[in-house]
């Protein structure tokens, strides 16, 4: 069918990744292939085809596997409720998942910059902040927890860990990292350290 479309139109046909059913040494295999079939003219008339073939079978099955690990890759994600992140240091761009958005306290938006979302860390935290993304810069890896505070003036806290990624003059190049929203485990800690307190006193 396809060389017959070729006949007609005098057009050329490029597949890409075309998987094909072979029988090699008494085993059925599935292998892929890049091909074309190009008319070849005498006088403006077709006389016959040329077919050159490529086979891409671990190429294509190398991109099935990656594929399939950025899919569970995701459902963990999903399932731990952590936000990602990817941020170019050279260009300050930021690239994030919705869900750290929202950790982040921006909800409904998207494209921020590094001083965009600084605008809601608390004050007394932006010295914690910058010095752990120095620190990060020297070891290679970055952690810290500080408090946010959202657009409704409520207070959260947020854990970021991330990791460095340098280039060839082995300057920091990249960051990927993830946020995770532990309001709710500070909270407890702190109710935790309270009780304890008023135990402390209690037995004094």
């Amino acid at each position: 069918a396809i060389l017959a479309e070729v006949h007609k139109t005098g057009e050329a046909y490029y597949g890409y990744e075309f998987p094909v059913n072979l029988n090699r040494h008494g085993k059925l295999e599935t292998g892929y292939y890049n091909f074309v079939y190009h008319p070849l003219k005498e006088n403006k008339v077709i006389s016959g085809f040329m077919v050159v073939v490529t086979e891409v079978t671990a190429t294509v099955k190398a991109k099935q596997i990656i594929e399939e690990n950025e899919e569970k890759l995701k459902l963990i994600i999903d399932a731990s409720d952590l936000g990602v992140w990817d941020l170019n240091i050279k260009t300050n761009e930021f690239v994030a998942s919705e869900r750290c958005y929202t950790i982040l306290g921006f909800p409904d938006k998207e494209n921020l910059t590094p001083e965009d979302i600084i605008t809601h860390v608390h004050p007394d935290d932006l010295k914690l902040r910058t010095e752990a993304f120095d620190k990060a810069f020297e070891v290679g890896f970055l952690h810290y927890q500080i408090r946010i505070i959202w657009e409704d003036q409520s207070l959260h806290w947020k854990e970021v860990k991330g990791k460095v990624f340098y280039d060839a003059n082995d300057q920091p190049e990249r960051m990927l990292g993830t946020v995770r929203d532990i309001t709710e485990e500070r909270n407890f800690h702190q109710q935790l350290l309270e009780r304890e307190e008023k135990f402390r006193l209690l037995a004094d």
